[in-house]
């Protein structure tokens, strides 16, 4: 009988310490979210390109860009696109070989539902180059072009050989569904 109170007792305990665990996650969630609706509002059609610089003034206070980074240090905000009763869209710039556009959803607790890197497939190396071009419209859809120039390399590896060119385009279409996720469309 005592064994069965402790473990009452243990479990109660333990519960009670979830409990607390969760408000809080909740509370920091909460509280992104509401930073995150100060975010700007973003005009569409959007178009990023990466091979320029992700450009425009500094569309958010500099005050609201570091109560985020106290929230969650990796994300870069750049502004709120797309707003249901269900869920809203940032986009932040992350890091990578070049800067990066992020789109990320989050529900109304301000949980994270979905993200997508803008340029998948951007970068370049000898003999390489592919240039990522992003629009967002108006109804939720990304469409994003891909353009990849590649050029034959010589026997020893240190140079391109002149007028050996490729060239390949290919058109990719996401959508943000009405569940924020992001959705390829075939």
């Amino acid at each position: 009988m005592r064994q069965i109170i402790l473990l009452l007792l243990l479990f109660s305990c333990g519960r009670q310490q979830n409990d607390k665990s969760n408000l809080t996650t909740e509370k920091s969630n909460n509280d992104f979210y509401s930073l995150l609706e100060q975010l700007p509002n973003l005009k569409t059609p959007l178009t990023f390109r990466s091979n320029s610089q992700i450009g425009g003034d500094n569309l958010i206070n500099e005050e609201l860009v570091n109560r985020i980074h106290e929230t969650d240090p990796s994300f870069n905000p750049y502004g709120r696109i797309y707003q249901t009763s269900d869920f809203f869209a940032v986009i932040g710039i992350g890091s990578a070989d070049i800067a990066t556009p992020v789109l990320a959803t989050y529900d109304k607790n301000g949980k994270l539902i979905d993200s997508f890197f803008m340029y998948p497939t951007a970068g370049g190396d000898m003999g390489y180059y592919s240039t990522n071009i992003i629009t967002l419209t108006e109804n939720k859809e990304l469409i994003l072009t891909d353009s990849v120039l590649t050029r034959k390399i010589n026997k020893e590896g240190t140079d391109e050989i002149p007028g050996t060119d490729s060239l390949s385009v290919t058109t990719k279409k996401f959508r943000v569904n009405d569940r924020g996720r992001i959705e390829e469309l075939r």
